[in-house]
Parts: C-alpha cells; sequence; structure tokens
C-alpha cells in the first residue's frame, strides 16, 4: 500500500503542472544551447545606412537640379567647343549647379577611391565608422579642387587678365560637373550592385584621360590659339594640371597607408 506523506513530497523541477479537467503532467523541455557562433558579415557599403542616405539624397538634388539647368548646361556644352567667348555661363541658375556639382564631384570620387582602396589592400581602416573615412576623403578632395582652382585664378589673372581667367573658370567648373556625371554611375554600380574594381578602375582611367584631353583643349583654345608653335601650353598644362594631380595622388596614397591598420 503507498502512502503519500509530507516527507514523501513531489518536487515540481522537472514537471509543470497544467490545469485542466484531469491531472496531467508533463515533462519540461530543457533548454540547450549547442553549435558554435557564425562568421560576421562582411562590412558592406549598401548596408551603411548614412552613406546609403547621403547618396540616395545627392542623387535626387543632382535629378532636380539638372532637369531645372538642363538648358545652360546645354548651352555651356556648346560654348565649351567654340572658340569665341561667350558669358552666358554667369547665369545664376547655372553657378548653383556648378557649386552643387564640385561637392558631387568630390563625394563621388570619395567614394569610388575608398572602395577601391579598400578591395586592393585587405588591411582594415583604423577608423571604427566607414562613413567618416568616406568623409575624410572627401575633404581632401574638396580642399585639391578649391586649391587648384585658385592657383589658376592667379596665374590666368596674371598673365592673360580677368576676361580669359573668367572664361577659363567656367569651363573648369563645366568640365568638374562632366567628371561628376560620369562618376555617378560608377559609385552607384560599385555601392550598390558589386561592380568588380577591374572595370571600375578602366572605367575611372578613362574619365581621367577624357578629362585631361578636354582641360588641354580648352587650354589651348583659351590662351595659346593665337600662337600655335609655342611649347609654352605644355609648361602651363605640365605645370597646373599634370604636376597637381602627382602630388595629389602620392599625398592621397600617403593618408590611406596611414589610416591602414599594420600587423
Amino acid at each position: 500500500m503507498l502512502c503519500l506523506t509530507d516527507s514523501a513530497e513531489v518536487h515540481d523541477e522537472h514537471l509543470y503542472f497544467k490545469t485542466d479537467s484531469f491531472i496531467s503532467f508533463h515533462d519540461r523541455p530543457a533548454y540547450r544551447v549547442d553549435g558554435v557562433s557564425g562568421t560576421p558579415l562582411p562590412y558592406a557599403l549598401r548596408n551603411d545606412n548614412v552613406l546609403s542616405l547621403t547618396l540616395l539624397i545627392s542623387s535626387l538634388l543632382f535629378i532636380l537640379l539638372f532637369a531645372k539647368s538642363f538648358p545652360l548646361f546645354a548651352r555651356q556644352t556648346k560654348d565649351f567647343f567654340r572658340l569665341h567667348y561667350s558669358d552666358g555661363n554667369s547665369h545664376p541658375v547655372f553657378s548653383r549647379f556648378s557649386l552643387f556639382m564640385l561637392v558631387f564631384d568630390c563625394l563621388m570620387l570619395a567614394v569610388v577611391c575608398y572602395i577601391i582602396a579598400l578591395t586592393v589592400s585587405t588591411q582594415e581602416f583604423i577608423i571604427a565608422h566607414q562613413s567618416l573615412v568616406v568623409s575624410l576623403f572627401f575633404g581632401t578632395f574638396l580642399i585639391y579642387f578649391l586649391f587648384k582652382g585658385f592657383i589658376y585664378l592667379v596665374v590666368n589673372n596674371t598673365f592673360w587678365g580677368k576676361k580669359k581667367s573668367l572664361q577659363w573658370i567656367h569651363s573648369y567648373s563645366y568640365l568638374i560637373a562632366v567628371e561628376g556625371m560620369m562618376l555617378f554611375p560608377l559609385a552607384l554600380l560599385l555601392v550598390f550592385f558589386d561592380l568588380s574594381i577591374k572595370n571600375a578602375t578602366f572605367y575611372c582611367g578613362f574619365v581621367l584621360i577624357l578629362n585631361k584631353l578636354l582641360t588641354f583643349y580648352k587650354c589651348w583654345s583659351i590662351f595659346f590659339r593665337q600662337n600655335i608653335l609655342s611649347l609654352q601650353i605644355f609648361l602651363y598644362f605640365c605645370a597646373l594640371e599634370v604636376a597637381p594631380l602627382l602630388a595629389f595622388a602620392g599625398l592621397w596614397l600617403a593618408l590611406v597607408y596611414d589610416l591602414k591598420v599594420i600587423f
């Protein structure tokens, strides 16, 4: 005969009581953690909310401003390949568009160069937030363009006068705008569609060579068209275009090296 006493209480450590029309006991499910932690996903720019939002807002502003200033941009495109001077480029709408395109071009260059630097080298950057690295690259490109524009302004005013200097500034702003437009689809393809770095590098090289060829043509048409046999254009182009570009490339590579973690 089985007797239940207080000393023979059943401790409900592995069972739980469920209220029902009859008393039933069920095994309490046991919780057990198995396995190992997974490998974290690598950093991707499209998962960076700050950078993605910046690109989307910049793209929207670019489309709106370009649609508003398209007639003036088409007019400046025609004037760029003409040999006579036209002051129609100083329209305030296009001036605002040129200023925006300077910032836009620097942003596109910063994004493209950051992705190339991140992919070519396997080392990580010292700065934890990658959007800060892109911001640093953006500031570097902005300072480069502003400094080069200032040097152009001083040299051209000194040797050729205000009229030709103003014409060159308009052409210079046009070339920056065109470069930003050409780099815009490349940046989107690299960030959101994982374009290969090899194809991106070839495209960047094509944009750079085309930009320098157009710059050389405009230097000749504005300053040296009257003296075709003069070799001063090569001195001018090398001193104000090639030398600053090579110096900036060296400084940028040094900056990337300093921002990398050295193991």
